[in-house]
């Protein structure tokens, strides 16, 4: 037989017993294509993937669904190119690294089911079948974002199956798995979502985080008040540093211009005082002057009185002679005569020496 895409689909059936009771055993060697066989109930698909199944089964049974609750038997199954869709952890990750609030990490979780889906690449195992549940060995995948773990039973009798698909994120360290289920008719499943616990999980830590963060910003503004006060002192005692710097230049020019005006007031004091020695000086030279010319009008008088010749006296009644009083001071002149004094002292005129 021959399946939709074309390929071979092997199945080999033998019947013993009677119509009653009747026991059957077989081969079966189908091809899947994953993304035909395997959709939601919406329409997209779950997977990618094609392979093969291949089981051996044996049963009994009075009808055709006692058969399929007692069928047992084993197989494997080899599905290359398996791709889950619906399920992308790295976009998780990267839309989980942005958010800081309730909206941030629903988004996070829309971007887990949108995105490129997750690439198991080849896969296969081996198939289990007891009392009519087939039980898909568990395949498993890890990357840097996520450990996945995808187990899948089959219920033959009701033509049902069940995948799980836990999810281990690893965004941030303790996050609760999250369990991914598909299930019911494989052409039109149910996807159901258990996702409160880790969503809780991721609420809590961004609300402490929040928290954290603020707690951050507190002592951080703490910290830059403590600073600024700290610069607001050091500010202020430059302020005062500066101001008695200034009030001090002040002072000292203040003094300096004291010092200059009473230089320039005793300049004046000095001044005054020389013009006025030197007008007292001129008056003393005048006095001297004028005393030294009286004394060499009287030392020539003298002199002209030494060198004239004697008059004869006359005669005169005794009682009226008259007595010259010559000074006790003044001897006769016979001459004028210089006296010699230091430089700068005038030439005075003075008697003979005897």
């Amino acid at each position: 037989d021959r399946d939709e895409t074309g390929r071979d689909a092997h199945i080999e059936i033998t019947s013993k017993g009677s119509g009653s009771s009747r026991k059957l055993s077989g081969k079966i060697s189908i091809p899947v294509v994953l993304e035909r066989q395997l959709t939601l109930a919406s329409g997209p698909p779950v997977a990618e993937g094609e392979g093969l199944v291949s089981v051996a089964f044996e049963t009994d049974g009075r009808s055709p669904g006692g058969a399929l609750a007692s069928l047992r038997g084993s197989g494997a199954y080899d599905i290359g190119g398996l791709k889950l869709l619906g399920l992308s952890p790295a976009a998780f990750t990267r839309s989980l690294a942005q958010a800081k609030d309730a909206a941030g990490i629903t988004a996070a979780f829309g971007a887990l089911r949108g995105g490129d889906g997750l690439d198991f690449g080849k896969v296969e195992g081996s198939i289990a079948i007891s009392n009519g549940e087939v039980s898909f060995q568990p395949f498993r995948f890890t990357s840097a974002d996520a450990d996945v773990e995808v187990r899948t039973v089959a219920e033959l009798a009701l033509g049902e199956i069940d995948a799980n698909v836990s999810v281990a994120f690893k965004a941030r360290p303790g996050l609760p798995v999250m369990n991914l289920s598909f299930a019911g008719q494989p052409e039109s499943l149910t996807r159901n979502e258990d996702n409160a616990e880790l969503a809780a999980n991721l609420g809590v830590t961004i609300m402490r985080q929040g928290i954290d963060e603020l707690e951050r910003l507190q002592r951080e503004q703490k910290r830059l008040a403590e600073l600024e006060e700290k610069q607001r002192i050091a500010d202020e005692a430059r302020l005062a540093a500066y101001y008695a710097q200034r009030d001090e230049l002040l002072l000292r020019k203040r003094e300096i211009k004291v010092h200059a005006e009473m230089r320039v007031i005793a300049a004046e004091r000095l001044r005054q005082l020389i013009e006025a020695e030197r007008a007292a000086n001129l008056e003393i030279s005048k006095t001297e002057a004028k005393q030294r010319l009286r004394e060499i009008r009287l030392y020539r008088r003298l002199a002209r009185l030494s060198t004239a010749p004697a008059a004869k006296p006359r005669q005169q009644q005794p009682a009226q002679r008259q007595s010259v009083v010559v000074p006790r001071s003044v001897n006769p002149v016979q001459g004028p005569q210089i006296l010699v004094e230091p430089e700068g002292v005038p030439v005075i005129f003075g008697p003979p020496s005897q």
